[in-house]
């Protein structure tokens, strides 16, 4: 059974990964990719796993490269147009709808796959009817949406209820001075050793603490659970554990026969329903079960963010005479995006904060080389800069050396995230504070920029735009998307800015 995988691949996502994980360990390479999800194959380095969000626990660095397969942008787009996939999953479709349109074009609503988990409960209406929607989440019934939670991998169970030394867990969510783990190990077994762990709801109902508790053999005392919506966590044991949850409350002793009796049945349980497999299993039967009503009404699709970059550093690269430019990417882990340029043949310089992230998916006219400060070109046709400059501490040397990198004739092009944007800064507020970043990254944000500022920044260093793009809107809401189409507002509301610059004529 040949399936599309359609993700971002940005940055981990539990939901989105979770399927892929028990997709990949059913399917193997009939499992086909959109993008290199890198950080889930075990060629991850360690030293990268530890910032990746939770750490890396539980589902990441597990899949063997064998599995991978991840065909070139022209490959794939040939395959959708002749009906070549039984299913076109979006894994995260809040955050990546690539393709949209020709899959739209060319499969049936019961052949299309749409998985939301995000935490807010909205849906996307547009799509509800065209595709087979699962909604982590899940706050009411509606017609084609279907309850999807997160799931894990089956070898992180516990074969039997492993040695007790205290009742309770360290670890307690919300508390930072309790995340006192460094290794998945350590972290396993403060939930090993301890009979019970807390865990509630934070931003979502859904949370892959649930599981590693469960997994590990320790009983959870999910405080706030009697008030989880029916549609939610549909397939966790709610009565199992409110029963456990009474009983703690209570100060009902369990013994020991009886608190190994519970442990196993969750066991159990999270054996058949909670792993990956499992998830994968109900996604697809779920599509095989239905049978939707084709409905042919229109929908707007706006470009998918890696496109709309893509379309830019493509006009940037059409100015350069050389039929095989010369180009210097510096970036965080986004350099595959590179892979939807349109041009066809280039010399490819990469450096990525994550070297996992450096893959050879590439067409053949490109030549893709990793470099380091000590065999990097002596000069470019075009530097693409994406979103590294607000993690730079030492901004002016970091910016010399891009220059020593420039001919007069160079283009440069720089992404960053748009802080005029209220989205980008709630966006940091809410859900990277803690970290202080929007994106995959090793360490904190030290630089902001709007278009104003970002201008300033190139005027001092000598360097001149030509040419600047607002680009990824939020479209979750109707208000936002009439804000959107304003185009005085655009460097207000968009998230991201592509701008090309060059050294001034002297």
């Amino acid at each position: 059974m040949k399936i599309l995988f359609i993700s971002g691949a940005g940055q981990p996502d539990y939901l989105c990964d979770s399927l892929y994980h028990g997709l990949k360990e059913k399917y193997g390479k009939d499992v086909e990719s959109v993008n290199d999800m890198w950080y889930m194959y075990n060629t991850l380095l360690p030293d990268e796993q530890q910032h990746l969000y939770g750490k890396g626990f539980s589902l990441y660095g597990l899949l063997n490269t064998q599995v991978k397969n991840v065909p070139s942008i022209t490959e794939i787009a040939s395959r959708i147009e002749n009906n070549y996939y039984r299913y076109i999953i979006y894994g995260a479709v809040q955050q990546c709808k690539l393709f949209l349109k020709e899959v739209f074009d060319n499969y049936p609503s019961n052949k299309i796959i749409f998985i939301d988990g995000e935490d807010r409960t909205s849906v996307l209406p547009q799509l509800v009817s065209k595709g087979l929607y699962f909604k982590r989440e899940l706050v009411s019934t509606q017609k084609n949406v279907y309850p999807i939670s997160f799931a894990i991998p089956v070898e992180k169970i516990v074969d039997s209820v492993p040695h007790k030394s205290r009742d309770w867990a360290i670890n307690y969510p919300g508390e930072l001075n309790t995340y006192i783990y460094k290794t998945e190990e350590s972290y396993y077994a403060d939930y090993r050793t301890s009979k019970f762990a807390a865990t509630f709801k934070k931003e979502g109902w859904d949370c892959l603490r649930h599981y590693e508790i469960l997994a590990n053999g320790c009983l959870p005392y999910f405080k706030d659970l009697k008030d989880c919506p029916a549609n939610t966590l549909t397939n966790f044991p709610k009565d199992v554990l409110l029963d456990i949850k009474t009983k703690i409350e209570s100060k009902i002793s369990f013994s020991d026969e009886a608190y190994n009796q519970q442990v196993n049945l969750l066991l159990d349980h999270t054996r058949r329903n909670l792993t990956t497999e499992a998830l994968a299993d109900y996604v697809i039967k779920v599509a095989s079960d239905n049978q939707l009503e084709e409905n042919n009404k229109p929908v707007k699709i706006p470009l998918d963010d890696a496109v709309q970059k893509a379309d830019f550093i493509d006009q940037v690269i059409n100015k350069v005479k050389s039929p095989v430019p010369v180009i210097i990417h510096h970036g965080l882990s986004s350099v595959q995006e590179l892979r939807f340029l349109k041009k066809s043949s280039f010399t490819l310089y990469a450096n990525s904060m994550f070297k996992s992230a450096l893959n050879d998916n590439w067409p053949n006219g490109v030549a893709v080389k990793c470099y380091t400060d000590n065999d990097m070109p002596a000069a470019a046709d075009v530097i693409i800069l994406d979103t590294v400059l607000p993690y730079q501490e030492n901004i002016l040397e970091y910016m010399q050396n891009v220059i020593k990198l420039m001919r007069q004739d160079t283009k440069l092009i720089i992404v960053v995230p748009n802080y005029r944007s209220l989205g980008t800064v709630l966006g940091f507020m809410k859900n990277d504070l803690k970290f202080g970043r929007l994106t995959l990254a090793k360490s904190s944000q030290v630089n902001f920029y709007s278009k104003t500022s970002l201008i300033k920044f190139l005027n001092s260093f000598n360097l001149q735009y030509k040419k600047v793009f607002g680009y990824s809107f939020d479209e979750t809401h109707p208000i936002k998307r009439m804000l959107n189409k304003m185009a005085f507002l655009q460097y207000f509301t968009c998230k991201k800015i592509l701008i090309e610059a060059e050294l001034k004529h002297e």
